[in-house]
């Protein structure tokens, strides 16, 4: 065996051990598995629940204080009779969107913490 051969040989195993501590098909094997879970999640049918959790829980709470607004509007007027209640539940009602609204960024600011907490 000459000194070239086992230089060679040498070669060869170094780059075999390089191959192998790069592991060639870990990306087709991380593609594969993305492209798999992509087709399972596709081909489950849509609900009314599953779009619901897909909305940023700001608009969220858009809706819920906008819902509490209009019922301090419809109710509280049945509940008390005084001069100024009119003007008060005009005021409510957008001050209930808003508080929705902040109430419900916090949540998604929460949600994106717990995400980069991961």
């Amino acid at each position: 065996m000459s000194p070239n051969d086992s230089e060679v040989d040498r070669l060869r195993r170094l780059r075999e051990q390089q191959l192998t501590a790069r592991d060639p098909g870990k990306k087709e094997r991380k593609l594969q598995r993305n492209i798999a879970t992509r087709h399972q999640s596709s081909s489950k049918p849509a609900s009314l629940g599953s779009g619901w959790k897909e909305i940023p829980h700001s608009y969220k709470g858009l809706l819920y204080g906008g819902l509490v607004g209009a019922a301090v509007i419809i109710g509280l007027p049945y509940l008390l009779d005084y001069p100024w209640l009119e003007t008060a539940t005009l005021v409510a009602f957008p001050f209930f969107i808003v508080l929705g609204f902040f109430i419900g960024r916090a949540a998604d600011t929460r949600d994106r913490i717990k995400e980069y907490m991961r």
